[in-house]
């Protein structure tokens, strides 16, 4: 079943709420007649989505037949949700190889990142080029999810401070 963008908003709007309503991991915050706030249980991070904005909702099936939605915005950007997740796609990032990272990432991928780079920072087999991998694929995410409408400012701040530390005691 397609729905089709010439179908009202307010048909779009309800696809994406009956959806969210039925999901384990995503509620709303807030939901109205131009704007829903989707939250994320996992992590409590939370995409405020401009109703009007709507262009598209394709309902798809993963490889597990698990049913999840594209969500298709006039701008052209897209977003998955998932019984649990919000799906977005990584920014490209300087010359990053794009397919070391998956086509579709969440908010959650963000954490793995920042372990990595923890444990990385401390471990004296790895290079200063293998760290700079690490920061770019998480500015990659971050900048995906931001662009989507997520807000990352903590986890901007807890990256800073990390490589801050990192600096001043002078591990590498």
């Amino acid at each position: 079943m397609k729905i089709q963008k010439c179908e009202p908003a307010s048909s779009l709007v309800k696809s994406i709420v009956n959806f969210v309503s039925q999901s384990r991991g995503l509620r709303f915050l807030e939901s109205g007649t131009d704007e829903l706030i989707i939250c994320q249980s996992v992590d409590g991070k939370y995409l405020k989505v401009n109703t009007n904005t709507i262009n598209e909702v394709l309902p798809r099936k993963d490889s597990n037949e698990e049913l999840f939605l594209q969500v298709n915005f006039s701008d052209g950007k897209k977003v998955i949700l998932t019984e649990n997740l919000i799906g977005f796609k990584p920014a490209i990032y300087s010359d990053l190889d794009m397919n070391r990272l998956p086509k579709v990432v969440t908010t959650p991928d963000l954490i793995s990142f920042i372990e990595v780079l923890e444990d990385s920072l401390y471990d004296t087999e790895v290079s200063m080029d293998e760290i700079e991998d690490v920061k770019q694929y998480f500015e990659s995410v971050l900048m995906g999810a931001e662009a989507i409408g997520f807000n990352l400012i903590c986890e901007r701040i807890w990256i800073a401070r990390l490589l801050n530390h990192q600096i001043s005691t002078g591990n590498s």
